[in-house]
């Protein structure tokens, strides 16, 4: 396999320098690189005869001919401009809320690999020059990424330079390297810069290797790069190729034929009575032919736990009503619905508008579960669930009154959710308050505006989960002596994590599942734990950083004086 892999790096390589060379003649014949996917040569033969999407593709020269550089991408305006991370002992980031940091595991590994790739670079002929380069520590460095290119750094690393032919020395030396880890190719050596000597007393001299790899321009690839498989429900959908198509094609034309005409002799020699025999596929729904229908026709159960809120539960069902019902979705609605003893009404209300729905619409399944008592969420979803047979491959899709969604988000539900294997828990995105954004005045705005002003990725919100019945059951579902706000979601969380074996709790961000803004009400009497969280959870609503601190800035004068109060007065007993 190690040889493999090298080899496979190094034709990678050579045809990474092929499309170099390739967009560097288009550019010296005066055309554009992004024309070489239609260049023809002579006799009408073309460049690249596979296009995209076939197998014989041999890549976009547009974007694999761009010659090394960390000025790939021009910043049209202020905000388009890709801001550096500072990296030492710590991460400083001025796009994070938290500007200084312990440095991420992803970012620990992607610079552990870089390094030891330009060591490797830098060694590669440290046996015939009778001297070795060893690694120490990175002093500082910088990092950012490009959504477009690939991760770029500027790092400054500690080395030790050892001569063990001749005269033998050992030497602390400083080198700067730039480098670029592509998106296409692994990683890319821009250049090794001079370094500088952390200690006077011992020198390179003349004709002394100290660093041979100073120049430009030097390229790496240690693996194979980015590669994508497709998977639908965890199974690899294997591509064939154009002549096995095109022989499925001619054996489905052979059989559809046999299937029609045998239909027909069978109906005209038995009798028409058996019709329903003969043409199964008239008087029923027909299955699926592929995996992709499949997916499509995975029903989404929703479970919502609901107490009072009747305004907010109105702006649900509408949403539910638009990208559900109109919509022909396959989808069930079950309502667990607990009476509030602050909006007593509501209960009633609440009952009413989910009766009239069930006469708008017969063909779709709304069921509504009376409950009694003080409203747990808990205790809701997993009476909600309990309705639901194990046997069945019955989707589960936990959600809150207070989100908003479109088809999307049922399209990933049923991508992401496989039975027996994974969950999903998708990170949605939270709103802040309407009143610190410029950008959401008034009572009708777009909740599905994302961006670091009008609200935050719910990372540690694990409330919204999409599970198959079986799946539930086996881990022992929630927890239903968990009462009050909060912490069964985390406690599920865990129990998939750790009690399922074989099995994988699927994370990703959805931009169109949003929870829409409302004041968090803590009540002082949760436990510890849970008022912490109900508090975290409130105070990260208020909005973002700069909001915030622009809020403070116009309102120092008073800060400043309630700082001032606050600070003189008495503790309390």
């Amino acid at each position: 396999m190690f040889v493999q892999s090298l080899k496979i790096q190094e034709l990678q390589q050579q045809a990474l320098t092929l499309h170099r060379d390739v967009a560097s003649m288009m550019a010296l014949l005066g055309h554009r690189p992004e024309a070489a996917e239609q260049f023809m040569l002579g006799n009408g033969v073309p460049l690249f005869p596979a296009k995209m999407g076939s197998r014989g593709y041999l890549g976009d020269t547009a974007m694999l001919g761009i010659e090394p550089g960390l000025n790939k991408f021009t910043p049209h305006s202020e905000v388009e401009v890709l801001t550096w991370d500072f990296i030492s002992r710590s991460l400083y980031s001025a796009s994070s809320t938290n500007p200084r940091r312990r440095i991420d595991s992803p970012l620990k590994e992607g610079l552990e690999d870089v390094v030891r790739e330009v060591m490797d670079m830098i060694n590669m002929y440290s046996k015939q020059r009778g001297r070795v380069i060893e690694y120490r520590e990175i002093l500082y460095g910088y990092h950012r990424l490009n959504p477009q290119y690939g991760a770029d750094y500027i790092l400054d690393l500690l080395l030790v330079y050892k001569k063990y032919r001749g005269r033998k020395m050992t030497v602390p030396v400083r080198r700067h390297v730039y480098l670029q880890q592509q998106f296409t190719v692994t990683v890319l050596v821009l250049g090794i810069g001079g370094g500088d000597l952390v200690s006077g007393r011992n020198s390179c001299r003349d004709g002394d290797d100290c660093d041979s790899n100073s120049g430009t321009g030097n390229d790496s690839d240690n693996g194979k790069g980015l590669e994508i498989r497709e998977t639908i429900d965890g199974e690899e959908v294997v591509i064939k190729s154009r002549e096995e198509d095109e022989e499925d094609s001619v054996l489905e034309d052979q059989l559809e034929s046999h299937q029609v005409q045998s239909p027909f002799r069978d109906a005209f020699e038995n009798g028409l009575l058996k019709i329903g025999e003969v043409f199964p596929g008239m008087l029923s729904p027909s299955e699926p032919k592929d995996s992709a229908s499949k997916i499509r026709n995975k029903i989404i159960n929703f479970i919502l736990p609901l107490s009072g809120r009747f305004e907010i539960f109105q702006r649900f069902l509408s949403v539910y009503e638009d990208v559900c019902l109109q919509d022909d979705q396959k989808t069930t609605l079950t309502v667990v619905l607990y009476p509030s003893f602050t909006d007593p009404p509501s209960f009633n209300n609440s009952l009413s508008l989910l009766q009239r729905f069930q006469l708008k619409y017969p063909l779709s399944r709304i069921d509504v579960i009376s409950a009694s008592g003080s409203f747990a969420r808990a205790e809701a979803l997993e009476l909600g669930a309990s309705r639901f047979d194990d046997k069945v491959d019955n989707l589960l899709f936990f959600v809150d009154v207070d989100m908003v969604f479109n088809t999307k988000t049922l399209e990933r539900i049923r991508l992401n959710t496989i039975k027996g294997k994974q969950a999903y828990f998708p990170i949605v995105f939270s709103e802040f308050d309407p009143s610190f954004s410029i950008h959401r005045t008034g009572a009708l705005r777009n909740h599905f505006v994302v961006n670091r002003d009008t609200g935050y990725w719910r990372q540690f919100g694990f409330g919204i989960v999409s599970v198959y019945r079986s799946d539930m059951k086996l881990i022992g579902g929630y927890d239903t002596g968990i009462r009050g706000w909060g912490k069964e979601d985390v406690d599920l969380f865990d129990k998939f994590v750790t009690v399922a074996a074989n099995f994988t709790v699927f994370r990703s961000a959805d931009p169109q599942l949003v929870h829409v803004f409302h004041i968090v009400d803590c009540d002082p009497k949760l436990d510890d734990v849970q008022l912490s969280m109900c508090k975290g959870s409130r105070a990260d609503t208020y909005g973002s950083v700069t909001q915030l601190a622009q809020y403070i800035y116009n309102r120092k004068d008073q800060i400043f004086q309630f700082a001032k109060y606050r600070k003189h007065q008495e503790p309390p007993s």
